[in-house]
């Protein structure tokens, strides 16, 4: 498990924190900033460069059924808890799970797409 402060970069909240299961990921955490960096902080800046490393071949992948663990908010004590699995250009046939949310269950986010992920519910 590999965490870091996120505290302070362009678009991320007062407290933020992040974790990744493998090292594999780190090249991508570090693309992740440039991308934050390059957009100022602008979230649909930030999206766009994404989306366009993504249609360039350029974005880097995250590894296959690796965690990730954010806990971000405007102090630790608000902090909500979020928890994803990468699923990197698989759609919800492959992973046996919708693309939509459903009734709380877990579901396929982006499906078909570099940031695709399964979105686990309870924050």
């Amino acid at each position: 498990m590999v965490c870091y402060d996120l505290t302070g970069w362009p678009g991320e909240r007062p407290w933020s924190v992040e974790c990744t299961s493998s090292e594999a990921n780190l090249p991508r955490v570090a693309q992740n900033r440039k991308f934050a960096a390059m957009a100022g902080g602008d979230e649909k800046k930030t999206e766009e460069l994404v989306a366009a490393a993504a249609k360039e071949g350029t974005r880097i992948m995250a590894e296959v059924g690796s965690l990730w663990y954010n806990f971000r908010g405007n102090s630790e004590e608000t902090a909500t808890r979020h928890t994803q699995v990468a699923m990197p250009n698989l759609v919800g046939s492959q992973v046996s799970l919708p693309e939509v949310r459903d009734s709380g269950g877990a579901w396929l986010m982006f499906a078909g797409t570099p940031e695709a992920h399964i979105m686990l519910p309870g924050r």
